[in-house]
């Protein structure tokens, strides 16, 4: 998470973490949100259902 610190990571394993941690972060945030785009059938008729 060097983006949240001024520094940059010390060690090389430092870097895959902070990768793995940041892809994780994106897959966390734009997974549902695909959902949507991908499939707008589906929130269609979730909400005519209400």
């Amino acid at each position: 998470m060097w983006g949240a610190t001024i520094g940059l990571p010390k060690y090389a394993e430092s870097y895959i973490v902070s990768l793995v941690d940041d892809y994780a972060a994106m897959d966390e945030v734009v997974s549902p949100w695909w959902q949507k785009v991908r499939h707008p059938s589906q929130l269609l008729a979730s909400r005519s259902t209400d």
